[in-house]
């Protein structure tokens, strides 16, 4: 019995030195981010308001988040106004950007240190925003206290306790100063290395003899997106993408580019750990044609109204078809001051002397689509819009001049 008795307790002696020992390496296997330390500047306001403060990994911080801590100090305001919840945020630069992760609500206890699990990942040498939120009946009531050094940054602004934006948007202000909150991770494996999903719906669309403008469905991801590589290359069948812009947002305008020349391009997100998406699917456009120049004449349409002819005023591009349709031989189509594109080609059907205008001459009236050239290409047509304003083709340019 004495012997089995020895046994029992060498045998509960190993168990507790290898509980110990798995202890010590739980312990060991964890470390923090963010700001450890406990503020001694009481700061006001935090009720129903996102306060995030920046910090940045170094390049050795990466691993897979455990938990976010924060400290929080009285006077605390009585329940159920005595909750609080956190999250983490990708950097913009001047702030926060997309939510990666939050917290559910929590109870806090006062003067102490209150910690809630999260999950997500750290990578090295990448801005994060650590953000706290409460529903505290007044300034005073449920803050976070604040570092005397400083020696970082601070955003916030105002939002209802309990929800998070997914992208932060501009803050109503900011400091110089740290708050006592911190993330607990694991270090090194468990780094993300799930891509996001490609971009869809890639659309371009030409506004000018100089400018697409692009727009995407955003791509997703299991921690978040951080942004879009948008590459870009001439014709309709080039291959040879580079890249032109890193946009956060799912949309781009391109600009300086060469009048009347076909666009290709592509997108790809990408997120804080550096993983890339797929390519999108490839789309082009063409840039309008370069306004040919003025003839110096182009403004010299007599002043209204006119005497001995009918007036015909049109607003809107189905009116300018519907004028130009029943159209008499002598008449004064007025254009209201505005762009037109044009949806099909205008026929005069061989009646004469018929003249297009804008109301005050020339300036203020834009035609757009390649049916203007048919129409003054075949019709002894009077162009009283100025030529720099016929952005689809220059024959107007010949009929103004003659």
């Amino acid at each position: 019995m004495y012997t089995t008795s020895l046994k029992t307790i060498a045998r509960v002696m190993s168990l507790l030195i290898v509980s110990m020992w798995l202890a010590q390496r739980v312990q060991a296997a964890t470390a923090t981010f963010g700001y450890t330390g406990i503020g001694s500047v009481p700061d006001t306001g935090d009720a129903n308001s996102i306060n995030a403060w920046k910090f940045t990994t170094s390049s050795t911080q990466s691993g897979t988040i455990l938990s976010m801590s924060v400290y929080i100090s009285g006077p605390m305001s009585a329940a159920p106004y005595n909750q609080f919840q956190v999250a983490l945020y990708t950097d913009a630069g001047t702030g926060p950007g997309s939510l990666i992760v939050s917290s559910a609500s929590r109870t806090i206890t006062p003067n102490a240190w209150n910690t809630v699990a999260v999950s997500g990942t750290l990578v090295p040498n990448t801005s994060y925003w650590l953000a706290y939120n409460t529903n505290g009946r007044g300034a005073a009531y449920n803050n976070v206290p604040l570092d005397a050094s400083g020696s970082g940054t601070v955003v916030w602004e105002a939002r209802t306790f309990g929800s998070w934006p997914t992208t932060f948007g501009a803050s109503r202000g900011s400091s110089n100063q740290r708050g006592s909150i911190y993330v607990t991770y694991s270090p090194g494996g468990g780094g993300d290395t799930t891509p996001p999903t490609a971009p869809t719906n890639l659309q371009a669309s030409a506004v000018s003899s100089s400018q697409i403008n692009l727009s995407w469905s955003a791509s997703t991801d299991n921690v978040a997106v951080t942004g879009y590589q948008l590459e870009r290359c001439q014709g309709a069948s080039c291959t040879n993408f580079a890249q032109v812009a890193t946009p956060t947002a799912p949309s781009f305008n391109d600009t300086g580019l060469a009048a009347n020349t076909t666009y290709s391009y592509r997108a790809r997100a990408t997120d804080a750990a550096g993983n890339l998406s797929n390519y999108s699917s490839v789309t082009s456009a063409t840039t309008l044609n370069t306004p040919p120049p003025t003839s110096g004449s182009a403004c010299s349409a007599p002043p209204l109204p006119l005497t001995g002819t009918r007036i015909v005023n049109v607003s809107i591009e189905s009116q300018l078809q519907s004028a130009v349709a029943n159209a008499q031989t002598g008449d004064t189509i007025v254009l209201a001051d505005g762009t037109y594109y044009l949806t099909s080609t205008l026929y005069l059907n061989g009646k004469n002397n018929v003249t297009i205008r804008g109301n005050a001459g020339c300036d203020g009236v834009i035609l757009v689509g390649n049916a203007v050239s048919t129409c003054l290409q075949r019709q002894a047509i009077e162009c009283r819009i100025a030529v720099h304003q016929i952005q689809s083709h220059r024959s107007c340019e010949r009929y103004w001049r003659r």
